[in-house]
């Protein structure tokens, strides 16, 4: 099969499915494909055959001018287009590897944070006309917050 119509058939699954992923989800996971399939073909790979375990971690140090958030949501796309491949028995490289060799190419994510308290006094004050019902610094306001803030996380 062509690597340029893994993307097409995995597309084509994925909208078949019951719960399918949303549009602009499977378009973004397509543009990653894509982007994947021009840098196979400059490689002078043209079918799925040809994919090595080193491929994907060797596309993503290619894409020196995204984002690290695009390159993030392209190796979630790629990867996704190469597991269809790998339940299909049609990806030639375990998987594993592959993944292993994408994940060491990754640019490291942000850790994501739960909010502070003057975060959460920031949103309260955003959604709600009025002020939490207690004095700041109180325990009762302090409650109040981390309520807010479990329920967000």
């Amino acid at each position: 099969m062509p690597i340029a119509e893994a993307g097409d058939a995995w597309a084509a699954a994925q909208r078949a499915r019951r719960k399918p992923l949303a549009d602009m989800t499977i378009a973004s996971y397509g543009d990653a494909w894509r982007s994947f399939t021009g840098w196979a073909a400059k490689q002078g790979k043209r079918t799925i055959a040809e994919i090595e375990p080193r491929d994907l971690g060797r596309w993503i140090d290619s894409l020196v001018r995204k984002a690290d958030g695009t390159t993030l949501t392209y190796s979630h796309g790629a990867l996704a287009v190469c597991k269809f491949l790998a339940e299909r028995e049609a990806l030639p490289c375990d998987l594993t590897v592959l993944r292993m060799h994408l994940r060491d190419a990754l640019p490291r994510a942000p850790a994501g944070r739960a909010p502070d308290v003057p975060d959460l006094r920031r949103l309260v004050s955003f959604y709600d006309a009025e002020l939490p019902a207690a004095e700041p610094g109180t325990l009762r306001e302090r409650e109040r917050l981390n309520g807010l803030r479990n329920a967000a996380l």
